[in-house]
């Protein structure tokens, strides 16, 4: 009966010894795996980030976890992706081999998916210069005045400007020009692939409490936009009327020889049954040139206007649902 006990006993620390020999060669390694970007069907684009890495424990044998972690990459699977937020399961590749486990820190892993929208909308230039008391600030051109810009529905939907970097405004005392590129657009928006990221600024400047012979002011003319958007009627909110200064260069210029107007950017959404943006615009600039034979544009008073949009009782279903189409690609 001892010796019965002696051998069980020897079992056991046996049994114990190779388990404590085999546990502490075992080792962790926690590592950040680089994911591969998941495809997604081409009528949606991203609208959260895809994580670059997904961290990974992985466990086994000491001599066997010395490995690269260039070796392996993340893939991000989901067999019924839609538009909205899709979990995607991480998946490591290659597969490891059976003396290896491995644990994702996160299981799962949450994108937004959203519809792509290519707009226009208006370029807003930044600069600043202070005239000399004999000066004062007249018309100002921007070239170009809208750029076509894309990403998720969601958000370019509700953009109307995008802004400059500063204008750096170089010339003589009565016109000045600067160059600049636009600011960084908001996450997940990009330009337009025809569209370059230039933009040219010229300011007019007129001397205070002075009109030359050859200068003409042309009154109340009717603000309206310069592009088409079915089914929409303007709404100023303020002036509804603006007054041009020319050179006229002893030309007869009358209202009608003029195309002044602003660049409307709104859109009728056909699936949510409303206008996008729905809010009051503040600060459109007033565009004007000569419609035949080019004229010096002096000033517009006022030169920005406020304004909203309504659905147009007259309008035709068809209409709209055409011009919500222009907007997006499909």
């Amino acid at each position: 009966m001892e010796n019965w006990k002696i051998k069980l006993g020897s079992f056991a620390a046996a049994l114990f010894l190779f388990w404590y020999v085999q546990y502490s060669r075992n080792i962790t390694r926690e590592l950040n795996i680089r994911v591969n970007v998941p495809e997604i069907p081409k009528e949606y684009v991203f609208s959260s980030r895809v994580p670059s890495f997904v961290t990974v424990r992985f466990r086994g044998m000491y001599d066997i976890m010395d490995f690269n972690v260039s070796d392996f990459r993340i893939n991000l699977v989901n067999t019924n992706i839609q538009l909205g937020e899709n979990v995607f399961e991480p998946k490591l590749v290659p597969d490891l081999p059976d003396e290896i486990q491995a644990d994702f820190q996160d299981e799962e892993v949450v994108i937004k998916l959203d519809r792509e929208l290519n707009r226009r909308v208006i370029v807003e230039p930044d600069y600043n210069y202070i005239s000399d008391k004999k000066y004062r600030i007249g018309y100002r051109k921007v070239t170009p005045s809208t750029l076509m810009i894309k990403g998720p529905y969601e958000i370019v939907s509700e953009i109307v400007k995008i802004p400059t970097k500063p204008v750096v405004l170089e010339g003589d005392g009565k016109l000045l020009f600067g160059k600049s590129k636009l600011k960084e657009l908001p996450e997940f928006v990009k330009l337009d692939e025809d569209f370059k990221n230039d933009v040219e600024v010229s300011i007019q400047f007129l001397e205070k409490d002075n009109m030359d012979s050859q200068e003409l002011q042309i009154d109340n003319i009717p603000i309206r936009c310069l592009n088409d958007i079915p089914g929409l009627v303007m709404k100023p909110y303020g002036s509804e009327t603006v007054s041009v200064r020319v050179l006229s260069r002893n030309q007869v210029v009358g209202a009608g020889d003029l195309r002044v107007g602003v660049y409307c950017p709104v859109f009728y959404d056909s699936v949510a049954k409303e206008i996008k943006p729905s809010y009051i615009i503040d600060d459109i600039y007033v565009i004007a040139e000569g419609k035949h034979s080019p004229f010096d544009i002096l000033e517009v008073v006022p030169e920005k206007v406020n304004l909203q949009f309504e659905i147009s009782r007259k309008a035709v279903p068809g209409a709209i649902q055409k011009g919500f189409k222009e907007h997006v690609i499909p």
